[in-house]
């Protein structure tokens, strides 16, 4: 899950400053952060593709890196022998079709890019799908091809594990009591994403959320696999994430903030939804000292892909409302549970 949360613009409204701490100037939330990747990748997926693999024509990307390297120079780097096959070759997808190699053949902890294991490709339905049930993600930015990922050790957060600091516990407390004041899900998917998408993110130029993303996994989401779980306060999203669900595993993809902790709230109920629906990981994917403050720790690769095969085999999820006695799963639940009937889903 990506998320540093947007320090924008404030949203107002009457039970705002009752329900978020007013007392602090709103910070981005540093949850799982995936960075742009680095420029290095760019030669990573160059230099170990066998000349073979390389094809102009497939994927219009490739032609040029942003240093000025196109084809021709990593075909001369492959020649000097400048990368060995068995240990460093990147795999290139040419369509659907081409199967993902097995994920343990991702590039090791202390190479140029960890846990790179191909590029190319399309983000169809079918491949995304086939991804995740692997534990392989896309992350890429504008300019670059496809890269796809599966990073080890992986990041998990085990919803029975979460922690809520106190701060985070007493504006989750005055948020259930609030009229007005409400989570949701997919009732704004569109807008979510989009947001997450156009959040500033500290000492970067750019979103890895390009264009292609949003509208694969906005075409996800209308196929049920994809959903965002929102922050409300008087009619007003103020905060959300997104992620996938598959079986009983939920990915997070990315969130954001228009006020302090609202991405937060989300996060907390999301782990209440997953509690209450037996998913007993969040895929977090990359380590961050945030995620670990909330409960969230590394494991291997193995350790990720046995649960992986556990949860991909229970049945999927079918209720996604969000009903305010879910608030019970943190020590919330007399409060919110008086607040009566749950939130609907709505068309995004």
């Amino acid at each position: 899950m990506e998320h540093r949360d947007h320090a924008g613009t404030a949203v107002h409204g009457s039970g705002l400053c009752a329900v978020l701490p007013p007392d602090r100037e709103h910070r981005p939330d540093q949850r799982h952060q995936r960075d742009l990747p680095h420029s290095c990748v760019r030669g990573v997926v160059g230099r170990p593709v066998p000349r073979r693999e390389l094809d102009p024509a497939d994927d219009p990307q490739l032609r040029r890196d942003p240093r000025g390297h196109g084809i021709d120079h990593w075909s001369s780097t492959l020649e000097n022998g400048a990368a060995r096959y068995d240990a460093a070759v990147i795999p290139w997808l040419h369509d659907d079709d081409t199967p993902l190699p097995d994920p343990r053949f991702a590039l090791p902890r202390g190479s140029e890019a960890p846990g790179l294991l191909a590029a190319g490709g399309r983000l169809s339905i079918e491949r995304l799908t086939e991804a995740y049930s692997k534990g392989v993600f896309p992350w890429f930015s504008e300019g670059q091809p496809v890269l796809r990922w599966s990073p080890d050790p992986r990041m998990v957060l085990p919803v029975g594990q979460f922690r809520l600091s106190r701060s985070l516990r007493k504006t989750i407390s005055r948020f259930v009591r609030t009229p007005g004041c409400e989570v949701r899900i997919d009732s704004a998917f569109g807008t979510v994403i989009r947001r997450c998408a156009s959040t500033p993110r500290e000492g970067q130029d750019g979103s890895w959320i390009v264009p292609g993303m949003v509208a694969a996994y906005s075409a996800w989401h209308r196929q049920g696999a994809v959903h965002s779980f929102e922050t409300w306060i008087d009619g007003e999203l103020v905060g959300g994430l997104y992620g996938v669900s598959l079986g009983r595993m939920f990915f997070g993809e990315s969130m954001f903030s228009l006020q302090t902790d609202a991405s937060k709230i989300a996060l907390a109920a999301l782990v209440c939804f997953c509690r209450e629906h037996g998913v007993a990981l969040i895929d977090c994917q990359q380590n961050t000292r945030h995620l670990a403050s909330l409960g969230a720790h590394e494991i291997c690769r193995a350790d990720f892909e046995r649960h992986l095969t556990l949860s991909l085999g229970a049945t999927p999820i079918v209720d996604w409302t969000y009903h305010p006695r879910l608030w019970v799963h943190l020590g919330f639940g007399s409060a919110a549970a008086a607040s009566g009937e749950p939130t609907t889903k709505t068309a995004a």
